[in-house]
């Protein structure tokens, strides 16, 4: 018996030697295929990135810890608690819930600045002001190694 030729483009699509004559199953196939090369892709950036990364933070913690001594542990911490406290806490004088009211605040005040901040670098991002943002980089990049130290 005389198969059409729809009978014989559907068992030719189901062998496993796919062809371009399959125009659904390829085009699933292609789109399967990119997918899995995208996916190639993502991974090998994420190693590129992932690797120099990696070694920087292991060398940078072995300074921390072989380089810094009790005294500069203690006046940084005390330099990063005065710059984001608002509030001044007083925990003497002030009653626990006027201290934990001042935290509260403090906390307060920290979350929208960050959040501001954000909003802000989305803005220069979406209306294309590179240059703001490459200064700005730059800035924080140098602030973050004076006041850290680098």
């Amino acid at each position: 018996s005389r198969r059409n030729k729809h009978e014989d483009d559907e068992e030719e699509c189901n062998s496993y030697d796919y062809s371009e004559d399959c125009s659904e199953d390829s085009d699933d196939d292609e789109e399967e295929e990119m997918s899995v090369k995208e996916l190639m892709y993502a991974v090998n950036s994420y190693h590129t990135i992932a690797q120099p990364v990696t070694i920087t933070m292991v060398l940078a913690a072995m300074a921390v810890i072989y380089i810094n001594t009790q005294d500069t542990i203690e006046q940084g911490a005390a330099q990063l608690a005065s710059t984001y406290t608002v509030f001044s806490l007083d925990t003497d004088s002030d009653s626990k819930s006027t201290t934990l009211a001042k935290s509260f605040a403090n906390a307060l005040v920290m979350v929208c600045f960050i959040c501001a901040l954000t909003f802000v670098i989305v803005i220069l991002y979406k209306f294309r002001f590179m240059r703001c943002l490459i200064a700005y980089m730059v800035y924080s990049s140098a602030m973050l190694l004076g006041v850290l130290g680098g």
